[in-house]
């Protein structure tokens, strides 16, 4: 199954929008890392395994393949392990395809499901709200940086436990609003 995912990169003092885009198909294991990946966003592989299996979800035997789009532009950095790790689960078909629309994620995973802060959020956001990307997903410590940016939803969470479920619309996330963090109400599924 094809899923797609928007993220970002910085270029400069710029930001530019990403799209993972995974596929999980039948066949014997593989993981497979496209799009013009650095050596960081290579090892995105073992800690989005390693995530993944530590949350006690089983990666049934499929050959995946996740393309970083666009391809010609190098990605650099960890902050693709979070869209990276979600892609593969909404096309594992263990979240909906439709949970993530017009959301961007970025974020750092640490073996145990850990979110970890990333840099360069601010470009980041205002590259998306340019795109017309309404909601964006970061690790909790993103959170002050992102208060800066006016005109989108903006979600931290600590672990990947908490997001899985929020995607879900079981749990919730601290949100800012005009430099002030509060508690959101429960997002619907859509």
């Amino acid at each position: 199954m094809l899923s797609s995912i928007f993220s970002a990169g910085i270029f400069g003092i710029d930001g530019y929008i990403v799209t993972v885009e995974c596929n999980a198909k039948k066949g014997l294991f593989r993981f497979e890392l496209v799009g013009l990946p650095d050596l960081a966003v290579k090892e995105a592989k073992e800690r989005v395994r390693a995530t993944i299996k530590n949350l006690g979800i089983t990666m049934p035997p499929k050959r995946i393949v996740v393309n970083l789009s666009p391809a010609n532009v190098r990605k650099v950095g960890t902050a693709y392990d979070l869209p990276i790790a979600i892609g593969i689960l909404k096309s594992m078909g263990v979240l909906d395809l439709e949970c993530t629309k017009n959301m961007l994620l970025l974020g750092e995973l640490g073996l145990d499901g850990t979110l970890k802060p990333v840099y360069g959020v601010f470009p980041i956001l205002a590259k998306a709200k340019e795109n017309g990307i309404t909601t964006c997903i970061v690790a909790k410590e993103n959170l002050a940086e992102a208060s800066f940016f006016q005109g989108m939803k903006v979600y931290g969470f600590e672990n990947m436990l908490q997001l899985l479920e929020f995607l879900k619309g079981q749990g919730e996330g601290c949100q800012y609003v005009s430099q002030k963090m509060v508690k959101p109400e429960k997002m619907k599924s859509p």
